[in-house]
């Protein structure tokens, strides 16, 4: 993440390690966790962000919200700048790792990915 305070507060006792995605990130994990972030990415750091966190954890589990943010307009930026359909996120995802589940549920999507090579 960017800022500690986005931590909630049961996590507030583990590690933590702010760090800007579009560049390689030191750490390794069997797991990793990404909910409402990709969609956050301008269109042309999406592709070296999933290299990043794909080089970090082998099965990586995304939700991204394929819809417009709500709360852009109430500060006058616009929060979710790559709003695509599912069928564009797998396309991204696939080009770098396996995509070992998804699901299309309203306003996102979910997939689990593995890395390619991961068992």
């Amino acid at each position: 993440d960017f800022v500690s305070a986005a931590r909630d507060e049961e996590a507030l006792e583990l590690p933590f390690l702010e760090w800007d995605l579009s560049k390689p990130c030191p750490l390794r994990a069997p797991y990793g966790y990404c909910c409402d972030v990709m969609e956050h990415l301008p269109p042309d750091q999406v592709e070296p962000v999933i290299s990043n966190i794909m080089a970090s954890a082998s099965k990586v589990f995304f939700q991204i919200a394929t819809v417009p943010d709500n709360f852009g307009a109430v500060i006058g930026h616009q929060l979710h700048l790559t709003v695509r359909p599912h069928e564009w996120w797998a396309d991204q995802l696939s080009r770098s790792c396996a995509v070992a589940w998804d699901s299309r549920l309203e306003g996102r999507s979910q997939f689990v990915v593995e890395a390619n090579g991961a068992r």
